[in-house]
Parts: structure tokens; sequence; C-alpha cells
């Protein structure tokens, strides 16, 4: 009886779970980047996309995912970034506010991280420096910086 219960409980918490919003799963430490393959360790900037077929493909940084975006364009339905001050709650990456700042260290080496609010990104440049983008300046600057370092990896269409 009493594992029936339990069995009751937790088919209704997974009922419950379902419907309270998509969850966005990174598994770090064991999921692997979609882009350079190196292992999603890092929940501040550890970011996912979702393509068109509804398949997840997880990121190690931003500028990992945004350069796989750059490649993937017509693949992609949607692409999360974690917002850099609540790892947890993951922002569209066309309308979030993005930072790059020498002094918050990426594993991939531009060290862009992302915030929900102008706001918020404004407050970590004033502690942090460095510069703030949106989502066409942040794409440029992937293009320009990141993207001619896995010249191999593109694709040319």
């Amino acid at each position: 009886m009493k594992t029936l219960k339990s069995l009751i409980l937790i088919l209704m918490f997974i009922v419950i779970g379902s419907f309270a919003g998509e969850k966005i799963l990174i598994d770090y430490g064991k999921d692997k980047c979609s882009f350079c393959s190196m292992p999603v360790k890092n929940g501040k900037v550890g970011s996912l996309a979702i393509t068109a077929d509804g398949k997840k493909l997880t990121f190690c940084t931003i500028e990992c995912a945004v350069g796989y975006y750059i490649q993937n364009k017509d693949t992609i339905k949607q692409l999360k970034v974690p917002n850099y001050l609540n790892p947890s709650e993951f922002l569209d990456a066309k309308d979030a506010v993005y930072l790059q700042s020498e002094k918050l260290k990426t594993p991939m080496g531009m060290n862009i991280s992302a915030y929900k609010t102008k706001e918020d990104a404004l407050k970590m440049q004033k502690e942090y420096g460095g510069k703030i983008m949106n989502w066409e300046e942040l794409q440029n600057a992937i293009k320009e910086g990141f993207l001619p370092r896995f010249q191999h990896k593109m694709h040319h269409h």
C-alpha cells in the first residue's frame, strides 16, 4: 500500500511538472558541446538550442551556441542562453543583452555573458568592464573573433 501511495505521488509530480512550463535541462559535466565537443560544465554560460525537429543541442559557452546558430540558422527553432545572474533562467538569445569582459572568463575565451535586462548588463559592466552588445552585435563579434578559429567546422552551402 505504501508503494502504491508513493507511486501515485510520483506520478502526480510528473504530471504537474510537465505542465509547469518547459524545463530546460543540461547535464553539466556529461553533455558535450554540439559545436566544439568539449564537456558542458559552466552553468553561467552553458547554452542550448532546440532544432526544428525538436532535438536538444547543448553548448559549453554562448560563443559556441551562437557560432553553431550562425552556421545552421535554418535548422534552429530556439536558442537559449543562461541569465548570468540567475543561471537556472534561460533567455531567448535574441532578447538577451550581452557583456564581453576579460574579467568574466569563459571556457572558449571570448568571455561573453548574457543578461535579462540592459540594466543588469550595465551593472556588471560597471563592476567588470567590457563591452555591452545586443543580438546583432554579438553575432558580428562571433563571426569576426570566434568562427575564424574553426574554419574546418564551417559549413559551405
